[in-house]
């Protein structure tokens, strides 16, 4: 086992010279290192996991490993790492993800989890994807901090605007969308889960300013998120619809108003498109007015962030007249 031990050590470290030709002009790996990789990089996993019978005897093994960066200098800016430093960074990455998912345990996935997500990684282009699937997929048994920490980390990989990459968002976006799938049933992190990609839609959102003409395949904040949050509705570990507090009410709140005044719950373009998702986020919402509001009206719609944050009075009018309509009872409180 030492001799294997060594053997996957060194090609994880030191990979052949020959694999340099296995990283493309971006960086990524190709499938013919990937199938060399993995391998290694699950073998190295699991005979530490073996030979090392305790925490400690894990955790230095996990230090040694990642001392492997600092011998070959990766902690350079990104665009200063050349494509062996990208390599050997990857297969980190792979063995630390493979060790934390085999060895599950709670300060161990912790330790992993803040290596995987370091600045060297998580700001490279050509590694950011590789460590936030990693990272991902060590969250499924991470506690409930450190999984709320990994879908931090993830969230703000997810930029829109200027320069804005829209793979990488479309990557973020399909690699949450699956977490939310693998933890489905974990009520301790649903919710957390839920609430923080609510709330980091909304900011997206309200800064991105809304296309002129709808775009089934553009990558937008509504098609990336969207699918995370129906996700996570639809997982048996939500349960805000029947039990929330006043600051999830909140947070739904803004979640429609912004919908409605973004006119993506009336442009036929849109509703085409989500239509679905609309109808189980709506039957997932909590009532919108908590049971300890006081004078909601004046508080909540007068000073609601949302409008405050983007809509001129215009826009406002214009939803005035669009709900008139629809609540023609209240169209003096409007």
């Amino acid at each position: 086992r030492d001799a294997i031990i060594a053997a996957a050590s060194s090609f994880v470290t030191s990979p052949p010279e020959c694999l340099a030709e296995e990283l493309d002009d971006e960086g990524r790996m190709t499938e013919k290192e990937e199938v060399l990789i993995l391998p290694a990089a699950t073998t190295l996993a699991s005979c530490m996991r073996l030979r090392s019978s305790n925490r400690q005897r894990i955790v230095s093994a996990i230090h040694t490993l990642f001392n492997a960066l600092a011998v070959n200098r990766i902690g350079a800016p990104a665009a200063a790492m050349t494509r062996r430093t990208i390599r050997i960074s990857r297969n980190v990455i792979l063995s630390l993800s493979q060790l934390a998912q085999l060895y599950k345990d709670a300060e161990v996935t912790s330790l992993v989890v803040s290596m995987i997500c370091a600045p060297r990684f998580i700001s490279s282009p050509s590694l950011v994807a590789l460590a936030i699937q990693c990272a991902a997929n060590v969250a499924t048994i991470a506690q409930p901090q450190v999984f709320v920490d990994i879908v931090g980390a993830a969230l703000k990989r997810v930029t829109f605007g200027k320069g804005a990459d829209d793979a990488a968002n479309t990557s973020a976006g399909l690699t949450l969308t699956t977490l939310a799938l693998n933890v489905a049933a974990r009520k301790d992190v649903v919710e957390d889960f839920f609430c923080a990609t609510l709330r980091s839609f909304i900011d997206s959102s309200v800064a991105t300013p809304v296309a002129p003409k709808f775009k089934r395949r553009a990558v937008t904040p509504l098609s990336v998120y969207l699918p995370i949050i129906h996700t996570l509705v639809s997982a048996k570990g939500y349960a805000i619809d029947m039990e929330a507090t006043a600051e999830q009410i909140s947070l739904w709140r803004n979640f429609w108003f912004h919908m409605v005044v973004r006119g993506y719950l009336t442009e036929k373009s849109y509703v085409a498109a989500f239509g679905k998702i609309y109808a189980t986020l709506a039957a997932k919402s909590p009532i919108l007015v908590h049971p300890s509001s006081v004078n909601y009206l004046e508080t909540e719609i007068e000073y609601n962030s949302i409008l405050q944050r983007e809509y001129s009075d215009t826009s406002l009018a214009r939803l005035r007249q669009a709900l008139a309509p629809i609540v023609s009872s209240q169209s003096q409180a409007l």
